[in-house]
C-alpha cells in the first residue's frame, strides 16, 4: 500500500475518533471546518505571489488586475450566496453595517 492510502485512512479514521470522544456541536464543527479552509484559501492566495515574479514572467498592470477582478468577483458570487442563507434580521443587520461604513454618519 502507498504512504498516501495509509495517511488518508489514518486521518479518517482519527476524524471518526475525535468525533466519538468529543461530542461536537454544529457551532464547533463550523469554527473548526471554516478555521481550515480559510487557512487553505490563503495559501493559494498566496501561490500565486511567485507568478508575479517579473524575473521570471513578462505581464502588465491589465493583466495582474484582471487576476484580481476574477478573485473579487468569484468573492462577490460567493458571499451572495452564503448571505442569501441567512435570516432576515441578520441580513438587515449586514446591509445597515455596510451603509454605516460607507456612507458613515450621513446614513440615519
Amino acid at each position: 500500500m502507498s504512504k498516501t492510502y495509509n495517511r488518508r485512512w489514518f486521518h479518517f479514521y482519527e476524524r471518526i475518533l475525535r468525533n466519538k470522544n468529543t461530542k461536537e456541536n454544529k457551532s464547533e464543527t463550523f469554527k473548526r471546518l471554516s478555521n481550515n479552509r480559510v487557512g487553505n484559501i490563503k495559501f493559494k492566495i498566496d501561490s500565486l505571489i511567485p507568478t508575479f515574479s517579473s524575473q521570471n514572467y513578462e505581464y502588465d498592470l491589465k493583466d495582474v488586475e484582471s487576476v484580481f477582478s476574477e478573485i473579487e468577483k468569484h468573492l462577490k458570487e460567493t458571499k451572495t450566496l452564503v448571505y442569501g442563507n441567512l435570516p432576515l434580521k441578520q441580513k438587515r443587520q449586514i446591509i445597515e453595517k455596510n451603509m454605516k461604513q460607507t456612507f458613515g454618519k450621513e446614513y440615519k
